[in-house]
C-alpha cells in the first residue's frame, strides 16, 4: 500500500519513511499524501458500492434460478464458494461479475 500511496501522491518512498520515523516532512509532501489517501479511500468506497450492487444481483439470480447450487452450476463456480460470496465472506471476482452479467442477459 505504501508504494501505491507514494506513487499516487507523487512523493518518494524516502519521504514516507521520514514521515513514519517522525523525522519531519514538508507541508507540500504531507498535503500530497493526504490528497492521495483520500483519492484511494474514495475509489475503495466506489468499488465497495459496486460490489454490493452485484452481490444483490447475484442474490436475485440465485432466487430466480432456484437456489445456490443451480446458480453455481450456471456461473461455473463451486457451490461452497458461491455460498461464501453470498454471505459476504469472499468478494465477487471480476470474472464472476462477467459470468453473472452474461447470464442475466439470457435469463428472463
Amino acid at each position: 500500500m505504501d508504494s501505491t500511496l507514494t506513487d499516487r501522491a507523487g512523493v518518494s518512498p524516502h519521504t514516507l519513511r521520514g514521515l513514519h520515523a517522525v523525522a519531519g516532512i514538508s507541508e507540500v509532501s504531507l498535503q500530497k499524501l493526504v490528497r492521495a489517501a483520500e483519492e484511494l479511500r474514495l475509489e475503495a468506497e466506489v468499488a465497495a458500492l459496486e460490489n454490493e450492487r452485484w452481490l444483490e444481483e447475484l442474490r436475485k439470480f440465485r432466487d430466480k434460478v432456484g437456489g445456490r447450487n443451480k446458480a453455481a452450476d450456471l456461473l461455473r463456480v463451486n457451490p461452497t464458494y458461491l455460498g461464501r460470496v453470498l454471505r459476504g465472506e469472499k468478494p465477487m471476482t471480476a470474472e464472476m461479475v462477467k459470468r453473472l452479467r452474461e447470464r442475466l442477459l439470457n435469463v428472463t
